[in-house]
């Protein structure tokens, strides 16, 4: 096979075998994280739009006044609803409305799981440079996630 070919079909004929195996083992790794946290997160939202509008489990906000408070700016809704603020919602997972919120969660977390899953591959390959960003990049979503990355608000 001429390497013109072997770097066509994706396999780089200059690699060590090793370093190809690494690198395919963490895209699979994160792209399978990614791939089920999204399919999760999405149905998770569709079944908690089904009981919320089915009326299946009570909400803690009655569609009914959901719509009476909808144009209101979100510290105004926050005050007139007393919905939960920050991670306040987690204890109210009981409530129709919050059931397409974890799935909203789950749907938004998947690159941090999918983040998570290739740090022991990139362990093994002893790869410390993507080692450091997938780090960097986790710190980053704790500290947004804590609410210490604000973006000037």
């Amino acid at each position: 096979m001429s390497k013109d070919k072997t770097k066509s079909s994706g396999i780089d004929a200059d690699k060590p075998v090793l370093e190809t195996t690494s690198r395919e083992e963490i895209n699979r790794a994160f792209a399978f994280t990614e791939f089920w946290g999204a399919r999760i997160g999405f149905w998770l939202i569709m079944i908690g739009l089904g009981v919320y509008t089915t009326g299946m489990i009570r909400p803690l906000l009655e569609i009914e006044k959901l719509i009476q408070y909808w144009g209101l700016p979100a510290d105004q809704f926050l005050q007139a609803t007393g919905m939960p603020v920050g991670w306040e919602w987690i204890g109210k997972l009981g409530h129709s409305d919050m059931l397409g919120l974890l799935g909203l969660v789950i749907l938004s977390s998947a690159v941090i799981f999918a983040y998570l899953s290739i740090i022991p591959a990139l362990v093994r390959a002893k790869d410390r440079v993507y080692l450091l960003l997938v780090v960097l990049q986790l710190g980053v979503f704790v500290l947004a996630a804590g609410g210490w990355l604000t973006g000037g608000h």
